[in-house]
């Protein structure tokens, strides 16, 4: 991240619609990722990259890192122990952690071919709610559930990523925000590969894609635009959830992608035929303030 804000923006590293076409044409190698050419014909710096899909990827890695490091905590605690006495200890304050913020959990080994252990972990994933609760609760919990010599790192780069995304997700953010927004990015980079040495996952190449853009690339958009909030994906991804609910528990299987369907079409057809509320009025104040009252309490004293 020593780059001054403009150099990504040059002419000579900047990627126009012409470059993606002939990339395109050219072996793997040489392509830059670009497999084949755009079907629309929209220029790169018309591309607004999503907030929510940004907030999961770097999320992704987070969470990540702090998986990895209950897991080899408690390998280097059970080193000189017998295997009968192995324990999970970081590990299940880590989920006991989770579960306190209101959102399930867990962590698990995958298998080989051969059904043994393979030394990979996977976890359950979280939808854009539950990472953002997360996001704002966990880090006050990290206090003995991390190692104490990277403990308050570790919390001070998830609170200032925090700080970040409600500065991402801002409708209206003030000139000082959008002059400081490019500057405490890069902090934050900084600070997150300072500690390469003490964890894993805090190198130079755990950098991804995202945070580049989180660094380099929103703050031209919000030269452009002021704001990128108003084009974040949130809608899509909400019907992609309703997706999936539907498919796990109203689809008989055989035909998910038909069910979907059909179930939004009953839901179009039908969304101007829901029964209004009656309004209820209470004729009776007597009846509701004193009698009703004491008929329960002499039901309950003859049950009794």
């Amino acid at each position: 991240m020593k780059y001054d804000l403009e150099y990504y923006s040059s002419s000579k590293l900047k990627r126009t619609l012409e470059d993606l076409k002939k990339s395109a044409t050219k072996s793997l190698k040489e392509s830059y990722c670009s497999v084949r050419k755009p079907q629309l014909n929209i220029e790169l710096y018309h591309v607004i990259p999503d907030e929510l899909h940004l907030l999961l990827r770097i999320m992704d890695v987070l969470i990540n890192n702090l998986v990895k490091d209950a897991i080899n905590w408690d390998d280097s605690d059970n080193w000189k122990r017998k295997k009968s006495e192995h324990t999970n200890t970081h590990l299940t304050e880590l989920k006991d952690a989770r579960r306190s913020c209101g959102i399930s959990f867990d962590v698990w080994e995958k298998k080989n071919a051969d059904g043994k252990g393979s030394g990979q972990y996977d976890f359950t994933s979280h939808m854009g709610a539950d990472k953002k609760k997360l996001l704002k609760e966990l880090p006050s919990k990290f206090n003995g559930i991390i190692r104490p010599e990277t403990c308050n790192t570790v919390e001070e780069i998830w609170q200032k990523f925090y700080i970040i995304y409600a500065m991402i997700t801002c409708k209206k953010p003030t000139a000082e925000m959008m002059t400081d927004y490019h500057g405490k990015t890069k902090e934050w980079i900084n600070l997150f590969i300072s500690m390469r040495d003490k964890m894993n996952g805090y190198k130079k190449a755990n950098i991804t894609p995202y945070m580049h853009i989180m660094v380099y690339h929103i703050p031209k958009f919000f030269e452009l635009y002021k704001t990128i909030k108003v084009f974040t994906g949130q809608g899509v991804e909400r019907n992609n959830d309703v997706a999936r609910n539907i498919v796990l528990h109203k689809s008989n299987k055989f035909d998910s992608t038909g069910d979907i369907l059909r179930l939004e079409s009953r839901q179009w057809e039908l969304k101007n035929q829901e029964r209004s509320k009656r309004k209820y009025e209470k004729r009776n104040d007597h009846y509701w303030e004193h009698e009703l009252h004491l008929a329960r309490k002499d039901k309950s004293r003859k049950l009794n």
